[in-house]
């Protein structure tokens, strides 16, 4: 579990020394500079190879002058390493942006049914390819991932094609789920993971065209409870990788869930269900409550944050839609609130203590190895 300390609160208190926390200092700044270099990139990447593309109306060109840069971008992968490493793979990548996007411009005045078939296997054997050569210690691993992504990205552009000629609309986004889960595990980005949530909910919803007479909270908060209750299963036992992953789905999960039940109190739910928005508003008061104090007390910053974030909306939005001219529906409100935080007030203690009490508890802190300058 990642967790935020102040190092110069641990220094202070003598837990960890000044080096130590010099070391965590310099990894924590080490791995942010990292990652905002990754996400420049990408960004980057994904931005000129797209603007090439909806530049150039001819899709041969574009085809061409995306054969034209991988050429260069190899040529001076190999005579300028590992100085020209960055053109070189900058170049390589937009090049294969733009060939594949010259490819699948020029199948844009042909019928779906045809095009469907081709992109979904097109997209498979080029994403297959690309992760045997990640698996096989490829010299750019940044190269063979984008080839991954861009594979699955036009194997689920085919999948979409395909489900508007068939009714089972459902199982085909279901599938593009699982893709989208094996593709962010497959190059280790979990911003590809985090979209899964978007064909799971595509999934559960009604047709496109009775979307707003069908709609209906649940059909949001179910398929969200079912993914935070799967990946919860991940996320203790299960490969490091794999549980970072489990973590974020869970974390989209919770998103969602709460988008839903935001929804309920406004509408209520009549499709599925019967829940009035009253109750709605109730039990998700009560929920926020209870998952504010149960994640502050396992330490799961993101989740508190995320109950504290809908709390502030829940509140805001009872004021403006339905209590502004009701102050005794506050009054009662507020009371509650303050015998819940009285009632947490008592209750952690006693969690403390049946915790610190409990045998596995205390064989694990005497066995626990002494504090070094790796972050945990």
């Amino acid at each position: 579990m990642r967790v935020l300390i102040d190092t110069q609160k641990l220094v202070q208190d003598k837990v960890i020394t000044r080096v130590q926390a010099e070391e965590i200092r310099v990894r924590a700044r080490a791995e942010m500079v990292r990652l905002a270099i990754n996400v420049v990139t990408f960004a980057g990447i994904l931005a000129v190879g797209g603007g090439i593309v909806a530049w150039m109306k001819d899709a041969t060109a574009v085809a061409g002058l995306g054969a034209v840069l991988i050429a260069l971008g190899a040529m001076i992968f190999v005579r300028s390493r590992p100085r020209g490493g960055f053109l070189a793979t900058s170049l390589i990548c937009v090049g294969i942006m733009t060939c594949v996007g010259g490819v699948m411009a020029a199948q844009r005045d042909l019928p779906s049914q045809l095009v469907a078939p081709r992109f979904l296997i097109a997209g498979a054997i080029f994403a297959a390819l690309a992760y045997g050569a990640r698996r096989v210690a490829w010299p750019n691993r940044l190269i063979a991932s984008l080839c991954l992504l861009i594979g699955v990205a036009v194997h689920l552009l085919g999948l979409g094609l395909s489900a508007e000629n068939t009714e089972l609309t459902g199982v085909i986004w279901f599938y593009g789920t699982g893709i989208a889960i094996a593709a962010g595990l497959a190059t280790d980005i979990r911003f590809v993971t985090a979209l899964a949530i978007v064909p799971l909910l595509i999934a559960c919803a009604p047709p496109a065209a009775q979307i707003f007479a069908e709609f209906d909270p649940l059909r949001i908060i179910a398929p969200a409870l079912a993914l935070i209750v799967i990946a919860s299963a991940f996320t203790r036992h299960a490969p490091p990788k794999v549980q970072r992953h489990a973590q974020t789905l869970r974390i989209m999960g919770c998103i969602a869930a709460h988008i839903g039940a935001w929804a309920a109190t406004l509408l209520g739910t009549d499709i599925i269900l019967f829940v009035p928005a009253w109750v709605a508003s109730v039990v998700w008061a009560l929920v926020l409550a209870l998952s504010g104090f149960v994640t502050a007390r396992l330490g799961d910053r993101v989740q508190f944050n995320i109950a504290l974030t809908f709390g502030a909306l829940h509140l805001v939005t009872q004021l403006i839609a339905n209590f502004s001219d009701q102050p005794l529906a506050w009054l009662g409100a507020g009371l509650i609130a303050l015998l819940m935080a009285w009632a947490m007030i008592r209750l952690n203690p006693r969690l403390d203590r049946s915790t610190a009490h409990r045998p596995d508890s205390c064989a694990e802190t005497e066995n626990a190895p002494a504090p070094t300058g790796e972050p945990r």
